[in-house]
């Protein structure tokens, strides 16, 4: 089944949006290496730049094939992927 998904879906203070080769990283130093953040996901820390953008490239494949869609949160007029507290 091909699905199709919005480019974004934005609230008056989120946005949801599908993630780009430049969030790279931004996702890497602000949460994608803390064990403590990804504890309870399926996959564990990245540990380089370069893990994370290759989850980027599979999240855009996909997202052409239609088989699913990541998203990237971040806050209306900002753009970068939220941290965490």
């Amino acid at each position: 089944m091909t699905l199709s998904f919005p480019d974004r879906i934005q609230t008056a203070r989120l946005v949801l949006r599908a993630p780009t080769m430049d969030d790279g990283p931004a996702i890497f130093e602000r949460w994608a290496q803390d064990a403590d953040v990804v504890r309870y996901l399926t996959w564990g820390p990245d540990y380089a730049v370069d893990e994370v953008n290759e989850f980027l490239r599979q999240c855009q494949e996909m997202r052409r094939s239609g088989e699913r869609m990541a998203w990237v949160l971040t806050l209306a007029g900002d753009g970068s992927p939220i941290t965490r507290p």
